[in-house]
């Protein structure tokens, strides 16, 4: 009887991790990547990016180009709408010519 009684509270209690889970995967999905500050940098990452991929290659310092593709891929780890949005950017980046440290941050990421 009281593990009937048990199974039943933790059963609820399951449920409203559960929820709450959800609710801070909408959050994480929306608000932390797309609609707030750190949203405004997205299109300057993207541009970088496709300038990268457009010239077949490194075009800046490598420094920032680095932190460019580095942001993108924590980006992508956060949000997975944000990632299949922009995967292919990630694997356009991968067939070019840039420093080895950029393709082992992606390659890294990708595991992420």
């Amino acid at each position: 009887m009281k593990d009937e009684e048990l199974d039943k509270i933790s059963g609820g209690m399951e449920a409203d991790i559960d929820r709450k889970i959800g609710q801070l995967t909408k959050i994480s999905e929306k608000f932390v990547v797309q609609k707030n500050l750190l949203g405004f940098y997205v299109p300057l990452m993207k541009s970088i990016v496709m300038e990268i991929i457009n010239k077949k290659g490194s075009v800046r310092n490598p420094m920032v180009e680095r932190s460019c593709v580095l942001a993108l891929c924590k980006y992508m780890t956060v949000s997975s709408e944000f990632c299949e949005k922009n995967m292919n950017l990630i694997f356009g980046l991968l067939r070019c010519k840039i420093d080895a440290v950029t393709k082992t941050n992606i390659i890294i990421s990708i595991g992420d």
